[in-house]
């Protein structure tokens, strides 16, 4: 039973460690990596087909490291009149306009970055200079070594590549000048770029000197400048990157082999065949530094089923230990799973056929994870089937989530689930998968006709979710799920779901899922959010401003989704996003920056009751990046999309437009209360905006060249021939223009 394939030849997605494909993961090994000597800790492993080894970079002689995730006392200054270092998440809505760093390098979400204000997309550094210096760091021998990542970009405006980058260190208050960057466009375009540095080929010390490392960015003549920096690492032995393969005598087998490094600190090898595996060995420096010796070990799976085993699912559980691997005959069963605390592998027994798991009217879920498990527990390859909603928290009691994943429910734990059927499953709050403070990995799955049941009267309308209910509220407080619910939802088909309230296949409350390559068609809610109701939750650091990770669609389709307008007109919320319908929840003025994005994606046939045929957003910054809107109908106004901007939210709601095109909606295109910003190169139809076309005639030609001639140079934002979005009218936006020429 697999629901893999092919997604419009859409390319996959790289993960940022390395994972090669094996068989179900039995037990995971965790391996430290010395990469100054080349060791393992442990030396020595007991491994079977099915197993997950994880080696993890360590460095003992680092004596300083800083990914920016909390302020270690780095200072700034500056003489120019914007621009000033600050350690911040970088803001994506308007960070590709002029160079801004787009994301931190690392996983922290973290760096420093150029750019004074929160969300000001024109304070790059002018008419002077920005230093960032590190505190003081001890230089315990005579040996150091200076790592980071630097991001740099002096390439855009008049001037290119005329401003300057620089790092120096100082040692016992003496300066010594490392490098600097200015006309080379591989080093000034932008992008992270690693950099390493012997110290001691620029100056010497002795050990207790003092080392500070100071960053530089110049604008001396006008252009559009802007840096970061990221990763910063001093250490007593240069950065080692490690080539980690299974071998013999030095000569790797084929089976497995990755490097491991600053870049890719954590390395994954699931297990296949491992007949005749005698070690797994380091190759550095063009040698092998050691060894781990592989001991191969046998593990038979638990089975269940008539005249096996266990008679039954659930006390196969109750007899697992960690890593075991349960497999289900073939058929249909009627039990209501608890996995307890038991990390293991749940699947049908090869070669017996599918497995369902059958409700019975019983309201509890079909499967229960609650107990801190996280990916070493996966659930495959089972249809979840008639399951009903109804479940005590884990402490026992009854709560507002009580009637919610009748399919699964998912309470704090973040199993694997791919190659799962999920069908005609009900509850108030995500029939099929409850997902509460969750970071679940769910993959190639279908949920087909699932159905929220309850009443048009419910308090909080958000709480639905045809299929899928993602939230990361618990313990009262969305700050205690918010860091750890980040579900990954990839290749999932979503289809004839339904709910009364709202989000007619997934409900996204105080989380930041991503969704990858996924279709939802004719999902249906009476109230809003004919796919997906979202409304997020934004966090206050009191040092960089409000923040919250974005959720992302990249590759998916909306085909035929509906958003109704209920008869009993009780809600907030009625017949808005025919496909998705996103609102901030917060009504404090300083926490109004989250965000959607939208990339690669097609939202068709859809509608909306009231406004928004394929998107309705408030409060809300929207990002479409070579998305098509086309053919999409509301009721009343924006038939692709519609931006709503409520007087009790004073930061400014935005929308930005990369490519893509807006077409053939009814009654409009886009409908919105506020600016929209578009590239050069989105085509909406019933605004007249066509690329290159600044006269709004949808005609290309020599009126537009004209204009675009005439403000030539450095221009205030949004001017008309300023095409590209950069702040200046150049040759860039010309080539834009001749690239739409209408002949």
């Amino acid at each position: 039973m697999m629901f893999t394939r092919p997604k419009f030849g859409r390319a996959a997605i790289a993960a940022a460690s390395v994972t090669l494909a094996g068989t179900a993961i039995a037990e995971i090994h965790e391996v430290q990596v010395d990469l100054a000597t080349g060791t393992f800790a442990p030396s020595s492993l007991s491994i079977a087909s099915g197993d997950l080894v994880r080696w993890t970079a360590v460095r003992p002689d680092v004596i300083f490291a800083d990914s920016f995730a909390t302020d270690l006392g780095w200072t700034a200054e500056a003489t120019s009149e914007t621009g000033q270092w600050n350690r911040r998440i970088p803001y994506p809505g308007c960070s590709e306009l002029r160079g801004k760093v787009v994301k931190a390098i690392d996983g922290d979400r973290w760096c420093m970055m150029t750019g004074a204000g929160w969300a000001e997309c024109l304070d790059d550094v002018d008419a002077g200079s920005v230093a960032l210096t590190s505190p003081e760091i001890e230089l315990t021998g005579e040996a150091a070594f200076l790592s980071f990542a630097q991001w740099f970009s002096n390439s855009a405006g008049l001037n290119p590549f005329e401003n300057p980058m620089s790092t120096v260190v100082i040692i016992d208050d003496v300066e010594y000048p490392v490098e600097t960057f200015l006309d080379e466009p591989a080093d000034t375009s932008g992008g992270w770029i690693d950099r390493s540095y012997d110290l001691s080929d620029f100056a010497t010390w002795t050990p207790g000197a003092t080392l500070q490392i100071r960053f530089v960015v110049e604008e001396n003549i006008g252009a559009v400048v802007e840096a970061g920096i990221d990763r910063v690492t001093v250490s007593t032995s240069p950065l080692n990157v490690a080539t980690i393969a299974t071998a013999s005598k030095c000569t790797p087998d084929g089976r497995f082999s990755g490097v491991i490094g600053a870049e890719t600190p954590v390395l994954e090898w699931a297990v296949g065949d491992v007949a005749g595996l005698g070690s797994i060995e380091i190759l550095l420096d063009g040698g092998c530094k050691s060894a781990a010796m592989a001991t191969i070990v046998e593990r038979t799976p638990l089975t269940v089923g008539d005249g096996l085993r266990f008679a039954t699912i659930q006390d196969a559980i109750v007899h697992a230990t960690d890593g075991d691997v349960i497999q289900i005959e073939g058929g249909v069963w009627s039990e209501h799973l608890d996995l307890l605390d038991r990390k293991v592998v749940l699947e049908p027994m090869p070669g017996t056929g599918e497995v369902v798991l059958e409700g019975d009217d019983t309201p509890r879920s079909l499967l229960m994870i609650n107990d801190g498990q996280g990916p070493e527990t996966v659930i495959r390859n089972l249809t979840f089937r008639n399951g009903l909603g109804g479940n005590p928290d884990p402490t026992g009691a009854l709560n507002t989530w009580s009637t919610s994943g009748g399919g699964i429910n998912l309470w704090g734990t973040s199993p694997v689930i791919e190659n799962c059927l999920f069908t005609e499953c009900r509850a108030m709050y995500g029939p099929a998968i409850n997902v509460q403070a969750s970071s679940s990995s769910i993959s190639n799955c279908r949920f087909e006709n699932n159905a929220t049941d309850g009443t048009l009267l419910a308090t909080y309308p958000v709480y639905t979710g045809g299929a899928i209910l993602t939230h990361g509220y618990r313990d009262n407080s969305p700050d205690n799920g918010f860091e750890n619910c980040d579900p990954a939802f990839t290749n999932c088909d979503f289809e004839g779901n339904s709910s009364l309230n709202s989000g007619g296949a997934v409900s996204i409350w105080y989380t930041s899922p991503t969704f990858t390559d996924c279709d939802f068609s004719d999902n249906s809610t009476l109230f809003s959010g004919g796919a997906i109701i979202m409304s997020t939750y934004t966090i206050d650091d009191p040092t960089t401003g409000p923040f919250s990770t974005p959720t992302v669609f990249t590759r998916c389709d909306f085909t035929d989704n509906e958003a109704a307008v209920a008869d009993d007109n009780t809600g907030q919320w009625e017949g808005f996003g025919g496909a998705i319908c996103v609102y901030q929840n917060d009504t404090t003025p300083d926490l109004q920056n989250i965000e959607l994005d939208l990339v690669d994606c097609d939202l068709t046939g859809n509608f909306a009751g009231t406004a928004g045929g394929a998107v309705w957003v408030g409060a809300t910054t929207l990002t479409l990046r070579d998305t098509d809107i086309v053919d999409n109908d509301a009721g009343l106004i924006g038939g692709g999309t519609s931006i709503y901007r409520s007087n009790v939210f004073e930061t400014p709601v935005e929308m930005f437009i990369y490519g893509g095109v807006i077409c053939d909606n009814t009654p409009d295109d886009v409908d919105a209360m506020l600016p929209v910003t578009y590239d050069g190169y989105a085509s909406i139809c019933s605004e007249n905006v066509c690329p290159g076309d600044i006269t709004g005639d949808c005609i290309v030609n020599g009126a537009d060249l004209g204009l675009l001639i005439s403000g030539w140079g450095v221009c205030t934002p949004n001017c008309p021939g300023d095409l590209n979005l950069d702040g200046f009218v150049t040759g860039a936006d010309l080539g834009i223009m001749i690239s739409f020429w209408t002949f």
